[in-house]
């Protein structure tokens, strides 16, 4: 049995074991020795557009969902056309080259850089996208975190629900960032 100050349980009430996993615990004292910043502090974190999507096999623009971000890049396979106005009407979640996808529901936690190959497409309601034009922290960097024990075993922590596990975006935009000291030197 472990026993656990009320300090330690956070604003976030949460009480269940799990969450209080030796690992999580030591990975955030470990991220507590360094300057950390979220992810919200130095990008715009967005979802795609709620609700269903119309499909358009003529249409150049596909929808990227959480299957479209194995293997650390982006992939065209298995997404859906989009009718244009679609991309049109939710240009908050329209990608951009060097965006990066993260998926928030059900298999939380899978991420890839978006590359000029998939490019033009828009991400579903569980799909979070991060961009930004901040050059101080390079999005291979943020995505080789994200993929880590560190990033995953985060998300993993944070992520709740009881038949389907969810990530908010909010959630999304606290996760803490060490800093990038190699592009310190550039």
């Amino acid at each position: 049995m472990a026993e656990v100050n009320k300090s330690a349980v956070g604003s976030d009430f949460r009480f269940e074991a799990e969450f209080f996993n030796k690992r999580y615990l030591y990975e955030e004292s470990a991220l507590k020795r360094h300057t950390l910043q979220t992810i919200g502090s130095f990008s715009k974190v967005t979802d795609g557009p709620h609700g269903y999507h119309v499909v358009d096999e003529n249409s150049p623009i596909i929808m990227l969902t959480a299957k479209n971000a194995r293997g650390w890049f982006t992939t065209r396979e298995a997404a859906d056309p989009i009718a244009e106005w679609v991309d049109l009407a939710n240009k908050r979640s329209s990608l951009k080259e060097n965006d990066i996808i993260l998926s928030t529901r059900g298999t939380v936690g899978m991420c890839a850089l978006v590359t000029s190959e998939v490019l033009p497409a828009n991400i579903d309601q569980d799909v979070a996208r991060i961009s930004w034009s901040d050059t101080t922290l390079k999005p291979e960097f943020v995505l080789s975190y994200l993929n880590s024990s560190f990033g995953q075993d985060h998300m993993e922590r944070y992520s709740s629900g009881m038949v389907q596990q969810g990530l908010s975006l909010q959630k999304v935009r606290e996760i803490p960032i060490p800093p990038d000291y190699p592009s310190k030197l550039r």
